[in-house]
C-alpha cells in the first residue's frame, strides 16, 4: 500500500486536542484484500487494532474528493461527535490519518447489515422490540441535536445493526454525508430539496418550491416517524405499493402529508403506537416531537405491546423466586466494570448491553444457566442452593436463543424496573448538599463534578456516580453534577439499590472501593489548588525527609520534578513521580516520619505545604480528612509488612504469615501484631479503623481478596 507507512495522525489537528498518537502502521493492521464496501470516494476495509486484536473499519478516501461537501460534512460531524464523548448508538470515529494521496478514517466496525435488509428478511418488528430500537435511535438523535448536528438523511439504510442476531442487536446510526452542523459553512451549499432522501423527508423539504435547508432537528424527527411506520406495518406511508418514484412520493407528501391509518395498514397497532407516529409525522415542524420528547413517550417507556415475540418473557417468569438474586448479580457485575473514570476500554455499549456480553453471551447471542449461576457466584458472591440451581436450569431450558438460554430482549426485561433518564447539555443532575435518593450509570455523554465551585473531574460512558448518597447515612450529595453534553443515564433508586446490596456483599464492597478512591482524588484536587505553597529543589540522593524525622510539611512531586525512592528500614517500597502526594501521614497521625524519601534523579523538585496550612485545609472538608486518614492507615500497614517481611514476599506469603490461626481471614488482633513489630505505640483505635476500612463485606475480618486490594497500594 503506497504511502500507508508514512500516514500521519491528523486527529490532533482537526480536534485541537493534545493526543499522543502512534503512526497508523504501529496501531492498526488493515486487510486490503477484504473490502467491506465501496463508494464514489473510496473503499472501506477490515482492520485490526494491534495489541487488542479488536476489529475496526478503515475508510480510505482519495484526497481529490475531499473538497466535496459530503466528505466535509461527514468528517466535521464525526469529529464533533468524537469531541463530545460519542454515543453508543452512533458509529464513532476512532482515528484519522493522511498521507500524500489519501485520508484514512478509523471507525467502529458495524457487522450486522442494514436495517432495511433486516426488515425484508425478518419482517416487521414487534411493538416491544420496535420501541427498544426506536428508543436507541431517539437517544442518538437527542445527543446529536444537543451538540449541534442534524443527520438530515435518516432512513433504514443508515440504521445499521451491530450484529445479525436481531434478538441481541444494537442500532448504530451511520453516514453523515448530509449532516448539518451549526458551525459548518460550506462552499456551494445547496440545502433545500437536493439533500437527503425524498422518501424520508418532511413536507417542508419536498415538492415544488421547497426551500427549507436541512439544518432543523425537526427533519430528523419526521424521518424517524416514517421509519417507525415501516417497522410496524411493513410498508412506506406514502408508497404502500413500493413502486412509486421520488417525484411521486414528493407529490403525495405535498398533497396530503398525514400518514394513512386505515384498518388494513395499522389496525393491529396500539393507540400509543399510533399516537407516537402521528406526533412524529406532524406536518408543522414547530409542533413535531423532539427527540427528548420521544424518549418520554408512554409507548417508549412501556406501553408497547409485548405479545409479538413468542415466549420472550417465558424464561424469566420462571425466575420469580430468584429475581432479587439475579438482579443483584447483574448489579454487582456492572458495578465492578464502572466508576474508574475512563471509558476507553469499555466500548460503545449501554451498561446492560455490556453486562450481557460479560455474563457470557459473547457471540452466542444468549446467556445460559451455567453463565448465570457462575456470575452469581463469582461477580456477586451469591451462593445458590441445589434447588435454586435446578430452578435456573429448568427455567432456561428450551427458552431464548435456539433453546439454549435467555436472549438479550428477555435479559433486558430482568432489569426493566430501572429508569432511563435524559438530560440536556448544561443540565444539573444534582447539586452539592441536596438529598440523594438515587445513583446513576452513564449510558452516553459526559458529566462534570464540582465541589464548592472547584472542578473535581469528569466521568463518561460506562461510569457510575451518586453512590456516595447510597453509602452515606445522611444521604446528602457531596458534589454537584452537571452535564457537559446531552446525557443518557440509568437511574438506580434507593429502594432498588438496597435490595441489590442486601443480596450481594460484593457489590457493596466494590461501591466502597470506588467511593474511597473518589474521595481521595477530591482531597488531592483541593490540595493542588492551594496557593500557600513553596517549591523546593533537591540533588540526587538528597532526602526530602528521613525515617524518624518530625513531620512539619506535606509534599507533592512538581511537574517534571524527577523521581523519588521511598524506603522503610533500608528496603525500597515504592517510587514517587510527577503529581504524587506524600508526607501527610505524619501530620495526620502526629507521629514521626515512618519512611525515607530520597531524590533518584539528577535533580528533583517538590511543592511543599506547611503542616499548619494542610491541617487547616482538610479540617474544612471532613470528607477529605476521612479519605486521607484512611489512606494513611493503609500505607502504614504496608510499611509494617515490608519492614517485617521484606519487599519480595508474595501476597499469598504475606497473608498466610499474618493469618496465624489459619482461618482464611485477618482479625484485628492479627493485624495488631504487624504494627507491634513495626511501631508498638501505634494507636489501637487507628488499627480498628483500618480493619473496618479494609473489611468491605462487613464480616468483621479481612478476607484474602480484601487484603490483596490493600497490599497493592504503593506506600509514600
Amino acid at each position: 500500500m503506497l504511502g500507508f507507512k508514512t500516514a500521519r495522525n491528523v486527529m490532533t489537528l482537526q480536534s485541537h486536542k493534545s493526543i499522543q498518537s502512534r503512526p497508523l502502521e504501529k496501531k492498526y493492521r488493515p486487510n486490503w484484500h477484504e473490502v467491506l464496501g465501496e463508494g464514489a470516494y473510496g473503499s472501506v476495509h477490515m482492520a485490526t487494532v494491534i495489541g487488542s486484536q479488536e476489529k475496526v473499519a478503515l475508510k480510505k478516501i482519495a484526497k481529490k474528493y475531499t473538497d466535496d461537501n459530503s466528505f466535509q460534512r461527514e468528517t466535521e460531524a464525526l469529529l464533533r461527535i468524537h469531541e463530545e464523548g460519542g454515543h453508543p448508538n452512533v458509529c464513532g470515529l476512532r482515528d484519522m490519518y493522511e498521507d500524500d494521496r489519501f485520508f484514512y478514517l478509523i471507525i467502529d466496525l458495524i457487522s450486522g447489515g442494514e436495517m432495511f435488509e433486516h426488515l425484508i428478511e425478518q419482517g416487521a418488528y414487534s411493538e416491544q422490540t420496535s420501541a427498544y430500537l426506536i428508543r436507541d435511535v431517539a437517544s442518538a438523535l437527542s445527543f446529536l441535536h444537543g451538540v449541534g448536528i442534524v443527520h438530515a438523511d435518516l432512513k433504514p439504510e443508515n440504521l445499521m445493526l451491530s450484529n445479525w442476531d436481531d434478538e441481541n442487536a444494537v442500532i448504530k446510526l451511520v453516514d453523515f454525508g448530509c449532516a448539518c452542523l451549526d458551525t459548518l459553512n460550506l462552499a456551494n451549499e445547496k440545502g433545500g430539496a437536493d439533500a437527503g432522501t425524498t422518501a424520508y423527508l418532511p413536507p417542508e423539504c419536498v415538492g415544488k418550491g421547497a426551500k427549507k435547508k436541512h439544518n432543523d432537528p425537526a427533519i430528523d424527527m419526521w424521518s424517524l416517524g416514517v421509519i417507525l411506520y415501516i417497522m410496524l406495518t411493513g410498508m412506506h406511508p406514502f408508497d404502500t405499493s413500493g413502486m412509486a418514484t421520488d417525484a411521486e412520493i414528493a407529490e403525495t407528501i405535498r398533497r396530503n402529508p398525514k400518514p394513512p391509518f386505515g384498518a388494513s395498514a395499522t389496525g393491529h397497532l396500539s393507540k400509543s403506537a399510533k399516537d407516537l407516529i402521528k406526533r412524529l409525522m406532524e406536518p408543522e415542524p414547530a409542533k413535531r416531537m423532539t427527540a427528548a420528547e420521544v424518549l418520554q413517550h408512554p409507548w417508549i417507556k412501556g406501553e408497547a405491546s409485548k405479545n409479538a415475540i413468542k415466549g420472550s418473557d417465558k424464561g424469566l417468569r420462571r425466575f420469580k423466586e430468584l429475581r432479587d438474586k439475579l438482579e443483584a448479580g447483574v448489579f454487582a457485575m456492572i458495578i465492578s466494570g464502572g466508576g474508574e473514570g475512563s471509558t476507553s476500554d469499555k466500548g460503545s455499549h449501554r451498561i446492560l448491553e455490556r453486562a450481557y456480553e460479560l455474563m457470557g453471551a459473547g457471540n452466542k447471542g444468549f446467556v445460559s444457566a451455567d453463565d448465570m449461576t457462575q456470575v452469581l457466584t463469582d461477580a456477586a458472591g451469591i451462593k445458590l442452593s441445589e434447588k435454586e440451581r435446578k430452578d435456573v436450569g429448568q427455567a432456561m431450558a428450551g427458552e431464548g436463543k435456539k433453546g439454549k438460554g435467555v436472549d438479550f430482549s428477555s435479559f433486558n426485561n430482568l432489569m426493566s424496573n430501572l429508569d432511563t433518564v435524559f438530560f440536556k447539555k448544561g443540565d444539573t443532575v444534582f447539586k452539592e448538599g441536596s438529598k440523594g435518593d438515587a445513583m446513576y450509570f452513564i449510558n452516553s455523554g459526559k458529566v462534570s463534578f464540582t465541589l464548592g465551585g472547584t472542578k473535581l473531574g469528569t466521568l463518561g460512558q460506562g461510569d457510575f456516580f451518586g453512590e456516595g448518597s447510597m453509602l452515606n447515612p445522611n444521604t446528602m450529595r457531596s458534589a454537584s453534577a452537571t452535564c457537559l453534553t446531552p446525557v443518557e443515564l440509568m437511574e438506580i433508586k434507593r429502594g432498588d439499590y438496597e435490595r441489590y446490596v442486601k443480596n450481594s456483599s460484593v457489590a457493596t464492597g466494590e461501591m466502597q472501593l470506588v467511593r474511597k478512591s473518589r474521595m481521595l482524588q477530591n482531597a488531592k484536587s483541593l490540595i493542588r489548588l492551594q496557593n500557600n505553597v513553596s517549591e523546593r529543589t533537591l540533588e540526587r540522593s538528597e532526602a526530602v525527609f528521613r525515617e524518624g524525622d518530625q513531620g512539619n510539611s506535606m509534599f507533592t512531586v512538581a511537574e517534571n520534578g524527577g523521581e523519588f525512592k521511598v524506603s522503610v528500614g533500608g528496603v525500597e517500597c515504592g517510587r514517587l513521580r510527577e503529581g504524587d502526594m506524600f508526607g501527610e501521614t505524619a501530620l495526620l497521625m502526629k507521629r514521626p516520619r515512618s519512611a525515607t524519601v530520597e531524590c533518584e534523579s539528577s535533580q528533583c523538585r517538590v511543592i511543599e505545604m506547611k503542616g499548619s496550612d494542610f491541617l487547616e485545609l482538610i479540617q474544612s472538608s471532613p470528607e477529605a480528612e476521612a479519605s486521607l486518614r484512611d489512606l494513611s492507615r493503609r500505607r502504614e500497614f504496608k510499611k509494617g509488612l515490608i519492614k517485617d517481611f521484606g519487599g519480595e514476599a508474595t501476597m499469598k506469603e504475606l497473608f498466610e504469615a499474618i493469618d496465624t490461626d489459619g482461618d482464611g481471614a485477618l482479625s484485628t488482633s492479627e493485624v495488631k501484631q504487624v504494627f507491634k513489630k513495626f511501631d508498638k505505640d501505634f494507636p489501637i483505635n487507628e488499627i480498628q479503623a483500618l480493619v473496618e476500612s479494609m473489611d468491605l463485606d462487613g464480616t468483621g475480618k479481612i478476607t484474602r481478596k480484601e487484603f490483596a486490594r490493600v497490599v497493592g497500594l504503593e506506600v509514600r
